[in-house]
């Protein structure tokens, strides 16, 4: 479609009335027969001008085509409404041309989302997307990319965090919750009372209610051991000891904890099956990605694409609401 044309608009009420009676009496013939044979008689005249709309024609063979698209079969009646439709159509891209809405930005919007989704239309027919990844792949991606799919060596930290507020009171207590559990064996009996101990006097509210039971804590790949939660020298210490060991510890700032390690995992690859199914997940968006992609070059090719990268950086605002994301043409 030319969006610059502008369409003469001589078609009348009146005139399309005559159009659609003498279409209405060759119809007639054509689908009752007229004496001849139907289908010979359809077949000669579908090439036949049945309407015109501003000096464009409109054939037989549209009509019969567009019926056909909808599986209706040429009677008088359903070729009368579907010359109406077509007449409606063209009349009115006729009349916004002629008004000049054609190049209105809402319009030329429109125009250039139909243009993108018909040539993705195309693209696609001639191009199927294969987003199928086969057990090959996903046991080669596995064997080449080992280090994803570590688990980081891991303790279970239990924990009680004496509050910074007990002031000259916490080293106090601190002695005497220590002395009071080495007091007790080894095992589950000292270990049942540090869970009471802790939902009494822990200042950490999300473990004190587990018995001081802070759950796994994996140690950092690239870094001494950290958590946010927990200072960086009792995590580091906690990896230090055995399951079942006891430890003190008063920071900088002089806070107490009395901690212990509860459970402990070496560092191990995790097997491909329980990855299998995140990797075919991620190769088949990158087959998705490759094929919008290709799209993309296909829809460019030819055409003469420039970017001012200088001013777009200079308009944009630091934050806002996200844009679905998608390659950036590069600069010519």
């Amino acid at each position: 479609m030319n969006v610059n044309t502008r369409t003469n608009m001589s078609m009348t009420k009146a005139t399309q009335r005559v159009w659609v009676a003498l279409l209405m009496t060759s119809l007639l013939c054509l689908t009752q027969g007229c004496g001849e044979d139907k289908a010979s008689v359809q077949s000669e005249r579908a090439g036949d001008v049945v309407a015109r709309v501003g000096g464009e024609p409109i054939y037989l063979q549209e009509l019969l085509d567009s019926l056909q698209r909808l599986g209706l079969k040429p009677t008088a009646t359903n070729l009368q409404n579907m010359l109406q439709k077509m007449l409606d159509r063209r009349a009115s891209v006729a009349r916004l041309q002629a008004l000049g809405l054609d190049q209105s930005d809402a319009f030329l919007e429109k125009y250039r989302l139909l243009a993108q989704d018909t040539l993705k239309q195309h693209y696609e027919s001639q191009h199927p997307a294969n987003l199928r990844v086969t057990e090959q792949e996903i046991e080669t991606y596995y064997q080449q990319h080992q280090a994803e799919f570590v688990q980081p060596e891991q303790i279970r930290l239990s924990a009680i965090a004496l509050s910074p507020d007990l002031g000259a009171e916490a080293p106090t207590l601190s002695d005497t919750l220590w002395q009071e559990l080495m007091a007790q064996a080894e095992g589950n009996d000292r270990d049942q009372l540090f869970k009471r101990y802790a939902a009494k006097y822990s200042a950490h509210r999300a473990s004190r209610y587990r018995g001081g039971d802070a759950g796994w804590i994996s140690r950092q790949q690239n870094g001494p051991a950290q958590n946010s939660q927990w200072p960086a020298a009792l995590i580091s210490e906690g990896f230090t000891l055995q399951p079942g060991q006891y430890r003190r510890l008063v920071t900088d700032n002089q806070q107490h904890f009395i901690f212990y390690i509860s459970g402990y995992n070496a560092e191990y690859v995790k097997p491909l099956e329980d990855v299998a199914d995140r990797i075919r997940r991620n190769l088949a968006e990158t087959h998705r990605v490759a094929q919008q992609a290709a799209m993309q070059r296909f829809i460019q090719e030819g055409i003469d694409v420039q970017v001012d990268q200088q001013i777009l950086t200079a308009s944009a605002v630091e934050d806002g609401p996200a844009v679905a994301s998608f390659p950036m043409p590069k600069l010519n």
